[in-house]
């Protein structure tokens, strides 16, 4: 863009690994993100085209949370829901990891696909702090065997600067601002459950 306030994004564009950039129109305090390398190089596959600035907004990435705007929801499954008793649900349910990104930042939370059918509310929230989440190849094999099913590991970025000194320091986060292969279904003991809430 050509005129602007810019910062940087927390985010991370999943198609060039450019920093995402923010940038604020200083008249109306309107703002937008876009990845420097696809704003010159649009790519083809994801809606862009040759001679076009191309911006978040106008992505169609379905692995961007912050593509196609602010409301589009990115799912992903992580785990089976172990809220969904055979007693409450004809099936059980499995906990997908979404994602609703936009000028403001990226949401992410962890929710029972069957919570519009069958009403479970089981859910797992991710505090501001968290800027990425991303499922890991490897599983929890604890909770893939409890759940009988497998259990994703988790991959998190953090925003440290926006949280208590005693929580960086207890996930040892100082320096690298990232968790890496963390389970969050819920296994004993785990210091995951100090970073999401829990309903």
């Amino acid at each position: 863009p050509g005129r602007g306030n810019f910062a940087a994004h927390a985010h991370i564009c999943p198609i060039c690994n450019f920093q995402v950039v923010s940038c604020t129109n200083p008249d109306t305090g309107t703002a937008h993100t876009f990845c420097p390398w696809c704003f010159c190089n649009p790519p083809a596959e994801h809606g862009g085209s040759d001679g076009q600035d191309f911006r978040c907004f106008m992505c169609t990435n379905a692995q961007c949370a912050l593509a196609s705007g602010q409301n589009r929801v990115t799912t992903t499954a992580v785990f089976p829901c172990d809220q969904c008793t055979p007693a409450r649900s004809r099936q059980r349910g499995v906990m997908m990891l979404r994602s609703k990104g936009g000028n403001a930042g990226v949401k992410y939370w962890i929710g029972c696909d069957k919570w519009r059918e069958q009403q479970c509310k089981h859910t797992i929230w991710f505090p501001p702090s968290v800027t990425q989440v991303t499922v890991a190849q490897e599983t929890c094999q604890a909770c893939s065997t409890r759940l009988r099913g497998p259990c994703q590991l988790l991959h998190v970025s953090l925003n440290t600067q926006t949280m208590p000194p005693m929580v960086v320091q207890a996930l040892r986060v100082e320096q690298t601002q990232r968790l890496e292969n963390i389970c969050v279904a819920g296994c004993g003991g785990n210091w995951a459950d100090r970073l999401v809430g829990r309903a």
